[in-house]
């Protein structure tokens, strides 16, 4: 999951959250994220894998972002990448993915050895 940093503008603060691509970016109602900054257009830019698995960054001109403070319209970005769209700005981020609890199937894994010994147990005492 990708996760959108938000350092400056009117989003400053928040972290949004987006699991799919791609994601278009923004002042228009349908776009995925919403930022109703000054000098954001429409659709501004649209963020992409492409086909090598690569994440682009694509403006629609006259719009353009800044990476790292370089004026880009169309570009490779890497997570960490700070893009400024109008006066926002945030960074990009890996969401920290979530382990499956294991509480049960330990569980289950010791009850089994716990069985196994009493069988043993039972074994050398009744056998023996």
């Amino acid at each position: 999951m990708i996760v959108f940093q938000f350092v400056a503008g009117s989003l400053k603060g928040r972290e949004l959250r987006v699991d799919r691509l791609p994601v278009s970016i923004g002042r228009d109602s349908d776009v995925d994220i919403r930022v109703g900054d000054d000098g954001v257009f429409g659709r501004h830019l649209r963020i992409f894998l492409d086909s090598d698995a690569r994440l682009q960054l694509d403006s629609q001109p006259p719009a353009f972002a800044l990476i790292d403070g370089a004026k880009v319209q169309s570009t490779c970005v890497r997570v960490g990448d700070c893009i400024g769209v109008g006066a926002a700005f945030f960074r990009l981020a890996l969401d920290s993915p979530k382990q499956a609890s294991l509480v049960v199937r330990e569980s289950l894994l010791w009850l089994g050895i716990l069985t196994l010994i009493l069988i043993q147990l039972w074994a050398m005492f009744e056998l023996g």
